[in-house]
């Protein structure tokens, strides 16, 4: 016992007197490691697991305005549990048995990813010269840039538009977490 989860019966005996005490003692399982990603986008969700033998037990963030958790499952074999995250930081998420056996996960949510459109040149054009659009940079983003449609090519946080191009432009900022 105290190895694995189970129940059994302690008895203490005092050699002197002969005298014992009997006990029923239950000890929890512990949950298995939670998986799933460990990254999250502020307004995003991931959804993590854990694999449990008995249902119920709870799932709880360290910092709530970092992220939240939702219990989405809490029956065997996996409970799973829905994170979002609220704002950019590291917060550790824990399943806890109904024993009180605990799993803890990091996680960290990253700000959202700048999709503000810069013009880093005057926007009034002779023939002949360009505007250059930049959208917000940041540690693995990546870029599509539109017009209306999917510009071949165009996956930099930098796009240049010649002055013999017209319309509007747009592009997607994904983090390449989430």
């Amino acid at each position: 016992l105290g190895n694995s989860g189970g129940t059994s019966t302690i008895t203490y005996q005092l050699t002197s007197t002969g005298c014992y005490v009997t006990r029923l003692v239950t000890v929890g399982t512990l949950p298995g490691a939670i998986t799933g990603p460990n990254e999250v986008c502020v307004a995003s969700s991931i959804t993590l697991s854990d694999p449990i033998t008995v249902a119920g037990g709870n799932w709880t963030s360290q910092f709530p305005a970092i992220a939240t958790v939702v219990n989405t499952s809490l029956l065997p074999p996996t409970a799973v549990g829905t994170v979002t995250g609220v704002s950019a930081g590291v917060t550790n998420i824990t399943y806890s048995t109904g024993f009180g056996c605990e799993a803890v996960y990091t996680v960290t949510v990253l700000p959202q990813p700048s999709g503000i459109i810069t013009p880093l040149s005057d926007t009034m054009l002779c023939p002949g010269g360009f505007v250059a659009l930049t959208a917000g940079t940041g540690s693995s983003l990546s870029y599509q840039w539109y017009n209306p449609g999917a510009i071949p090519g165009a996956t930099s946080s930098t796009y240049i538009v010649p002055s013999t191009a017209v319309g509007i432009y747009s592009v997607t900022v994904t983090s390449g977490t989430t």
